[in-house]
Parts: C-alpha cells; structure tokens; sequence
C-alpha cells in the first residue's frame, strides 16, 4: 500500500514536545499569531512530497519514506537514554544521521535545492 502523507518532521521527533492530551502547538508562518493544536500525525507533512518519478511513467511513494523511517526509527530510545543522563556515544552516528536528514529534508532545503537544478537546465 502506498503511503500518502510524508512528514518533513518525523512524527518520532514531534511526539516528545506534546502536551498531556498528545498535541503539539502549532503556528503557521502566514499567520503567527494563530495557534493550532494538532497530533503528530497531522502536522510537518506533505502529501506525496517524497514520491518519486518512474522511467514508466509511474510514481514511486514509499521508498524515501522507507529509507528515512529506518533512521527515524531510532530516535525514541536514543532520547529516552539522554533523558536517563547515559552515555550515547555508540549512537553518535545514528544522531548525526537524524540531524543531517532533518536538515536536508525540510520545505525550505528542498525548495532551495529545485532552485539551484532550475538554474542549471
């Protein structure tokens, strides 16, 4: 099954700022001074926004969302052992991968990486 709604901001990264009832405060940058609550799920995402060409003419929609799940995936218990004050120096990589991802990944990189392929062609 395809999947349709890819988040730019994981929902494993967004789960650690809710409040008790499970929504984060959300404010958008057209309208700053309306906040919107929302769960992780409906929040940082883009329909469709890693899907990718197929030389048939068909779409690709889960791969990316497979590759960047395996890195997501192990956020949670790396917070949770920085929570607990231990040592995470086994997972330095694992954290500069999350870092490295969530940087590349977000509307304003990707907008600006389609800018920089526009120019060139």
């Amino acid at each position: 099954m395809d999947k349709k709604r890819h988040h730019y901001i994981p929902k494993s990264y967004l789960k650690f700022f809710c409040d008790d009832a499970g929504r984060i405060l959300v404010y958008r940058k057209d309208y700053p001074c309306n906040v919107i609550r929302l769960s992780p799920d409906n929040t940082g995402f883009h329909k469709y926004y890693y899907s990718q060409p197929q030389p048939d003419g068909a779409k690709e929609h889960n791969a990316l969302e497979d590759c960047f799940s395996k890195i997501e995936e192990k956020w949670p218990g790396i917070v949770d052992r920085l929570h607990r004050r231990e040592n995470v120096n086994d997972s330095l990589d694992d954290i500069i991968q999350f870092m490295s991802l969530q940087r590349a990944r977000v509307p304003a990189s990707r907008d600006a990486t389609e800018r920089v392929e526009a120019e060139r062609t």
